[in-house]
């Protein structure tokens, strides 16, 4: 290995411009900025002749300490020796640089710089030039990048607070879709015009992507008035009847790397849309931490997915008039041997935005024919099995042939096996859908219509939907006692409808004895909930059907017995949709 240099005796008789510079590291053995100590006479007389603008010799510094990134970089790649190279492109100097870097004692090095070519003019143009979006006028995302990570090295440097808010225009493919593209190009540039009212030395405002602006705040006092600014930013778009979900990201508190900055950014705007839209959120670190476990869990879903982990429950469900056993619901769940039992809540709609929910809905729907196969060979078992089916898997189109496989393969009875669907299926396209639930009732499927009254629900489409049974939201059922409520007068009006329009109707999450009470009195017919059964693995199932009804996990303590058959559903039941009309 090379002595270090001891440099006091030749530094300043260098023909060549040469610094003394300390690196200084932060927690993780990185370069986070680089201490100019000491110049040699031929640096100082190259910056005596850049002084017309009275600044530009700071400029030049400025821009050798932006770079702690870069030199961290080459002493990497010098293998830790003592000496390394690095170039450096001075748009003050209108030069390239090679920078020869040698070691001193304490930790130190020379930096001397060797000219080696002028920036051709018009390249040097075209790099500190803004590269404008068309439709705005703004400076675009290609332009962003090229400033960005110096602008955060300078900021880390001179110790300063940068705040990026990503904003994002809410319902931009609805408004495109239902109003046409040049009503969605004039809500972009109004909402440009904004923000571009902000733009000065110390705020920036992009175009960042389709429907993303951003805006970057430098020399920031405080996160305090970062927050303030924000606040009138968000205030301005209301006034002027545009939504947005924005997320904001402050350097150095959240990170000092760029790319994490806009990372953190990024998080806070799919909160701000979690939450319902229209709002503004700050990055907290728990965003991060629920990001890095939903990765987790995305891979994983794909692994067990694969080698069938999964397992299957049944929720059974009970007549309300004579305390019969109706039949059961078939539930997945997913016990990760390290990360503990995991909720529905959490891996159905990562299943969804990773494509397995088919594959997984698939596996379902088999396993629950197989079982119901298995019931009625061995129990005389006459309930019915209800199995959920996500929008994916009903609009795949896969799902018809594989239920039509299901029923013959393990010979499923008419009336005993049950789609469940929610009401936000119909959001898609509901003259598509009502034809797919036609085709399944006439395959002998019942159709029951999960979680009514939470979502897109219309009490006048219930009288044309092709369905048999009608859930009723276990959020209407919490508060059923306390009358008169909300809650109460909507259960009781989904019931009554419900019965009047002879479909079967199921309360879900009944936990109370004045629950089971109340619905009585509301003429409901079916119960599924805690009160009478959790959910169970097929073997305690097995023994409730062979009549050992103490199996049952349940709250309530009143005599309940085996039902009878099921419902009968034949081909053609319920009203026609009104296209089907003569």
């Amino acid at each position: 290995m090379d002595k270090p240099l001891d440099y006091k005796d030749v530094f300043d008789t260098l023909p060549q411009p040469a610094l003394v510079v300390f690196p200084e590291f932060d927690d993780k053995g990185s370069v986070c900025r680089i201490k100019v100590l000491r110049e040699n006479a031929a640096y100082t007389d190259m910056m005596r002749s850049l002084t017309v603008d009275g600044n530009k010799s700071d400029l030049f510094r400025q821009e050798l300490k932006a770079f702690p990134a870069l030199f961290g970089r080459a002493m990497e790649a010098g293998g830790g020796q003592p000496s390394f190279e690095m170039e450096l492109d001075s748009k003050v100097l209108n030069s390239r640089f090679k920078i020869e870097t040698g070691a001193i004692e304490g930790g130190g090095y020379v930096m001397t710089l060797l000219r080696e070519e002028k920036i051709r003019p018009a390249e040097m143009q075209e790099s500190s030039k803004p590269s404008l979006d068309p439709l705005t006028g703004l400076p675009d995302r290609s332009f962003f990048n090229r400033t960005f990570d110096g602008i955060i090295d300078t900021a880390v440097i001179d110790g300063q607070m940068v705040g990026i808010v990503l904003i994002d225009i809410d319902n931009m493919k609805s408004i495109n879709d239902s109003s046409g593209h040049i009503a969605g190009d004039s809500i972009l540039r109004r909402s440009a015009h904004l923000i571009d009212r902000f733009a000065g030395e110390d705020c920036l405002a992009f175009r960042y992507g389709d429907d993303e602006f951003l805006v970057l705040f430098t020399k920031l006092p405080s996160k305090d008035r970062l927050a303030t600014v924000s606040d009138v930013i968000f205030d301005s778009f209301q006034n002027i009847g545009i939504r947005i979900s924005a997320g904001i990201a402050v350097c150095p508190d959240d990170s000092s790397n760029s790319t994490d900055l806009l990372k953190f950014a990024d998080l806070a705007v799919k909160r701000a849309k979690r939450n319902g839209k229209n709002n503004m959120v700050f990055f907290e670190q728990k965003m991060y931490d629920d990001f890095l476990h939903r990765s987790l869990l995305q891979q994983k879903l794909i692994i067990t997915s694969a080698n069938g982990s999964f397992e299957q429950y049944y929720q059974p469900q009970f007549n309300l008039q004579d305390n019969t056993l109706r039949g059961f619901e078939a539930l997945l769940r997913w016990n990760d041997p390290t990360l503990g039992m995991i909720s529905p809540e959490e891996f159905i709609p990562i299943a969804e935005e990773t494509h397995v929910i088919c594959e997984l809905g698939s596996w379902v729907l088999k396993r629950a024919c197989a079982t119901l196969r298995e019931w009625r060979e061995k129990y005389g078992f006459q309930g019915v099995m209800s199995v959920n089916v996500s929008p994916s898997q009903l609009l795949s189109i896969g799902f018809i042939p594989d239920l039509e496989e299901a029923i013959r393969s393990f010979a499923v009875q008419r009336g005993t096996l049950e789609v469940e669907i929610t009401e936000g299926i119909f959001i898609h396209d509901v003259n598509r859908i009502v034809p797919l639930l036609r085709k399944i009732r006439e395959l002998g499927v019942l159709v029951s219509l999960d979680d009514f009254g939470t979502g897109y629900s219309s009490f006048r489409y219930l009288q044309y939907l092709p369905i048999d049974t009608l859930k009723v939201d276990k959020a209407f059922i919490s508060n059923l006692t306390d009358q008169p409520s909300l809650e109460s007068n909507i259960a009781e009006s989904i019931i009554s409808l419900g019965n009047k329009l002879g479909l079967e109707t199921i309360a879900e999450g009944v936990e109370r004895e004045e629950q089971v009470a109340v619905l009585r009195q509301m003429n409901c017919r079916i119960l599924q909930g805690f009160f009478r059964g959790r959910p169970m693995r097929k073997e305690r199932c097995d023994a409730v059907l062979a009549g050992d009804l103490s199996q049952l996990d349940r709250i309530g303590s009143e005599p309940l017995a085996i039902g009878g058959p099921a419902r009968e559903q034949p081909a053609g039941q319920g009203s026609p949709w009104p296209d089907d009309a003569d």
